[in-house]
């Protein structure tokens, strides 16, 4: 604030004052503003003659004033260096504040951010430590937390399921709650779910194993508990399962003896195969249950439900298209093993084989229709195979005959079987040893009708009909070749014409005899419902005609007798009729339309 001029200044010293005063520097000097309006005021009051004066005494008090300063200095020099050089100290001193000064201010800036930084620290120091004491607190429950997987992987490793699955339930509840703000939460999750994956496979694994019905029902729901697989995919895993091991178990059987192994295959199939269904009728609920529990209009209804409900019924489906790949499996098994070679135990494999295909009818699959053909098949082939043979024993005993022997050799074995003969047993012609290319033919024809006898299907009658006929006119063929080939006389050619005679009017007739033991025409009759009059025209059909049959010897056979004709007719009807009158299971058990022990032996000899 400027100082205040004095009250009494006029104008015009007011005008003198700024005229001397209009130097900058003395404008600068505002300090002394008051002492010189005092002296101007004190100058305006002396005469001429002083104000003449007032210059030289000016000057005077100036040298006067010089004079004592210069005194002053001389007699305080000293001090006035000491207080110049405090002034550069100083001046030094707040030169070098104001450089730390600015390097404080640049400073400043990061000292700020590195203090508010030190903040937050201490700020998540003192959560962190809240957190420690309060973890520290709960340490018990957060140790239980922290062993669960540890836990669940000793529970699933030592098939403590049930533990197993109470612990998951629990990390499943945890998960929901603190999954997304806890992060080890997400790690026992992820680790629970590791292990329960680990248990899944672990009781994947004992499906393929022999387990019992229990203990498969547990494995089921516990599977079910784990809620992995729906309604139809875990029917179609309990299914494939299954099948490994039934299918490891068909694998172990041995395949050296074809007969062994697949009765062997039967035997485990139809124990195992019925174990695994009743598994299944037990675990998963079939809507043919249902149905077939239902009776009248009911079963309409429900019928039309399970139309409208696609997927239930594509689920019951599962299990009878497993069963019907099993079904077929077990016809490749047969196929195969028939195909090979069972020997003559073809009828004891038969009877498994059917009872095997019975006893599937307790669950509406009797596959029985579908084995007949490969049974037929065998049983042609083997009957095709066995007359083929005869015969080329027959070409091969036809042509290294000696016919000048076979007197002697007829007396003796007449003389034999004469002797030995039964009432009970039905022996081959022994007319037919006199000739031994008709006792080895039949004796091969035999052998092969004995073994197909107990599991000869009555539908291949007329293949074996049609063989056997094929097979006589094939001999009629040979022997109308060996006939010209060879040069006989007299006593030879009786011989040879008796020959003829015998395959027409003897063994002909007994080959008959054993076609109709084995078709009875009363089975036929039977099973074909063929009525009476349709009847005499099929015992036509079935007829052995020599004459028919032999035509290309026919100008050697000689006419029989009225009486063995009738013989031969009522052959068809009675002889039948006649054993069935006796005791059957006897006739069969001695060897029914066979030789018998002694007769077979000479036969084999000859």
């Amino acid at each position: 604030m400027e100082p205040s001029e004095p009250s009494n200044v006029t104008s015009g010293e007011q005008i003198l004052y700024n005229l001397l005063l209009c130097d900058e520097s003395e404008q600068g000097q505002r300090a002394s503003i008051n002492e010189s309006l005092a002296y101007l005021q004190e100058l305006n009051s002396f005469h001429l003659d002083r104000l003449q004066c007032e210059p030289r005494s000016l000057f005077e008090q100036k040298q006067a004033i010089n004079e004592e300063i210069k005194n002053l200095a001389f007699s305080n020099y000293k001090t006035f260096i000491r207080t110049a050089q405090c002034s550069k100290d100083i001046y030094s001193d707040f030169s070098i504040i104001d450089a730390k000064l600015d390097q404080l201010m640049q400073k400043m800036p990061p000292f700020h951010q590195e203090s508010e930084n030190f903040t937050k620290n201490i700020h998540s120091m003192n959560w962190t430590r809240r957190a420690t004491n309060q973890t520290l607190q709960k340490h018990n429950q957060l140790l239980e937390i922290l062993e669960i997987s540890q836990v669940m992987e000793t529970c699933v490793r030592n098939e403590y399921y049930e533990e197993a699955l109470d612990l998951a339930n629990y990390v499943k509840r945890l998960d929901k709650k603190y999954s997304s703000t806890i992060p080890l939460v997400q790690q026992i999750t992820d680790d629970a779910n590791r292990y329960l994956n680990l248990m899944l496979h672990q009781l994947l694994q004992q499906l393929k194993t022999n387990i019992q019905f229990n203990q498969c029902l547990k494995i089921i729901s516990l599977i079910r508990r784990l809620d992995v697989f729906a309604e139809s995919e875990l029917r179609i895993k309990f299914l494939q399962l299954r099948d490994v091991w039934l299918n490891n178990l068909l694998q172990r059987i041995p395949t050296n003896d074809p007969y062994t192994h697949v009765t062997k295959s039967i035997e485990e199939l139809r124990i195992h195969l019925f174990d695994i269904i009743t598994q299944y009728k037990a675990l998963f609920s079939d809507d043919d249950t249902v149905y077939s529990s239902a009776t009248g209009a009911n079963q309409d209804k429900l019928l039309a439900s399970l139309l409208l409900n696609n997927k239930q019924m594509n689920e019951s489906k599962l299990f009878y298209c497993w069963l019907q790949s099993k079904i077929s499996q077990f016809l490749a098994i047969l196929d195969k093993d028939l195909r090979l070679g069972v020997g003559s135990r073809i009828d004891s494999l038969l009877s498994q084989a059917m009872y095997f295909g019975l006893a599937f009818s307790r669950v509406g699959l009797d596959f029985r229709a579908l084995m007949v053909p490969l049974f037929e098949r065998v049983i042609l082939s083997k009957v095709s195979q066995q007359v083929t043979l005869a015969q080329d024993k027959f070409n091969e005993s036809l042509g290294k005959l000696n016919w000048v022997e076979l007197c002697a050799e007829k007396s003796r074995l007449q003389d034999f079987f004469d002797s030995n003969s039964t009432s009970t047993i039905i022996n081959p012609p022994i007319k037919l040893l006199d000739f031994q290319p008709l006792a080895v033919y039949l004796n091969v024809l035999l052998q092969c009708f004995n073994e197909i006898r107990l599991c000869l299907p009555l539908s291949v009658h007329s293949k074996v009909l049609s063989v056997i006929k094929s097979s006589f006119r094939d001999m009629a063929k040979f022997v109308c070749d060996y006939e010209k080939k060879s040069k006989f006389d007299k006593s030879e050619k009786e011989l040879f014409v008796q020959f003829v005679s015998y395959l027409a009017h003897v063994l002909v007739p007994f080959v008959q005899k054993c076609f109709l033991s084995l078709f009875p025409l009363d089975q036929i009759q039977k099973v074909y419902g063929v009525s009476q009059s349709e009847m005499e025209d099929f015992k036509q059909m079935v007829k052995l005609d020599p004459n028919e049959l032999l035509v290309e010897i026919g100008h050697l056979i000689p006419e029989e007798s009225s009486g063995e004709q009738q013989v031969q007719v009522d052959g068809l009807n009675g002889e039948r009729v006649d054993q069935e009158k006796h005791e059957e299971e006897n006739v069969e058990d001695a060897g029914q339309e066979s030789v018998t022990e002694e007769s077979k032996s000479i036969l084999e000899e000859i």
